[in-house]
């Protein structure tokens, strides 16, 4: 798996830097850093073109339009309190997230969990999108998450369809150490790609990763994967029920970042998006 998602990447127009795999029982996780830091990017409202080098064909007029609608979601597992405490505090204070071209909107997913401080009440909320569970068909008394799953669905959605959000960032909380990470579906969304390239920069000379979590034969059922262009914001050292300044003012910069980058493809903004 690790040489065929290598082999989709380097078919595409952005070099990859990367450096290491993890396996799961889905296949081969790819831990990358996007795209290599020696190429220099320029963003205009309908190309992204790279300089010196091959043209990057992101954004054209008929593929990708300007970003209308945004989701932050917070709390798809309750015991995760970065993200819950953020889309709390931008609910009351919306201003801070608003940006002029865009409808931003902070969602709390799983509520009940986030009450509770468990990282779900019946099933992971994080697993539970895919058709089956989203179609309404189960029979006998349905889990908590499922019912939740559908009415975000119905909300942020529908899953794979043209009205669904353009993005949602979906923020997590690890005990692990890995600082500020960006976690992608597909090697082949070029606006994501260059989102995170765009978050990487401004980051500097702190630390962000990216995470593609990428199998040919999968369709993920994450919360985030019925936006177009989903991305989950991963940050740690945190343990569960806990919250540390410093990873919450990391992954509220991540949130900023983000927005303003599609602020600027929105605008057309090529000053503001060379990096």
């Amino acid at each position: 798996m690790f040489r065929s998602t290598l082999k989709v990447l380097q078919q595409s127009s952005l070099r990859v830097k990367f450096f290491g795999s993890i396996h799961n029982p889905l296949g081969s996780v790819v831990r990358a850093v996007l795209p290599d830091p020696s190429s220099v990017y320029m963003l205009r409202r309908w190309s992204l073109v790279r300089t010196p080098g091959l043209a990057v064909n992101m954004a054209t007029s008929s593929s990708h339009s300007a970003v209308r609608r945004v989701a932050i979601f917070g709390g798809t597992h309750g015991n995760e309190l970065s993200g819950v405490l953020l889309v709390k505090h931008w609910l009351k204070h919306g201003e801070e997230i608003a940006r002029r071209s865009m409808e931003v909107r902070p969602f709390i997913t799983n509520p009940k969990a986030v009450e509770k401080c468990v990282r779900y009440i019946d099933t992971d909320l994080n697993r539970v999108f895919d058709n089956q569970s989203l179609s309404g068909d189960q029979k006998g008394k349905v889990p908590y998450e499922i019912e939740q799953a559908r009415k975000i669905n119905s909300l942020f959605g529908p899953k794979g369809s043209k009205n669904g959000y353009d993005v949602i960032l979906d923020l997590h909380n690890t005990t692990a150490h890995m600082g500020a990470t960006l976690i992608l579906e597909n090697s082949r969304d070029d606006f994501t790609i260059q989102m995170c390239k765009y978050i990487q920069t401004s980051m500097a000379p702190e630390s962000c990763a990216v995470l593609l979590i990428e199998h040919p034969g999968v369709k993920y059922a994450t919360t985030r994967s019925i936006a177009k262009h989903p991305i989950g914001i991963e940050v740690g050292p945190q343990p569960q029920g806990v919250v540390r300044a410093d990873i919450l003012r990391t992954m509220k910069n991540v949130v900023n970042y983000a927005l303003d980058f599609m602020q600027y493809f929105n605008e057309g903004n090529t000053r503001n998006l060379i990096i």
